[in-house]
């Protein structure tokens, strides 16, 4: 068989629209897919977003028991040291007045 240019020219239109098809279809699928990619990191990033807040309140709230429990142990010991102050004073009026 003889190559002529014409005997080429005609698989080349088929391949290249089953080619480009194929390759349209192929791109298709990665679109949807990367679609899905982007809604799955979108969908990731609020959970992250809503655990990172919930982490924080109790954080804050862990903090805050804490801060307040601290706070209770020095009124306890200021509450001891003025009443051993006002015991010591009273003892020592009592003494100089009997």
């Amino acid at each position: 068989m003889d190559f002529t240019p014409a005997s080429t020219s005609s698989p080349l239109p088929h391949c290249h629209t089953h080619c480009q098809c194929t390759f349209w279809g192929f791109e298709l699928g990665v679109d949807s897919i990367s679609q899905a990619v982007a809604q799955a990191q979108e969908q990731l990033c609020q959970a992250m977003e809503v655990k990172e807040v919930e982490d924080l309140c109790q954080w804050m709230e862990k903090s805050w028991e804490a801060q307040m429990s601290e706070w209770d142990s020095v009124v306890k010991l200021v509450d001891k040291e003025l009443a051993t102050e006002a015991v010591g004073m009273l003892w020592w009026r009592w003494r100089r007045s009997g």
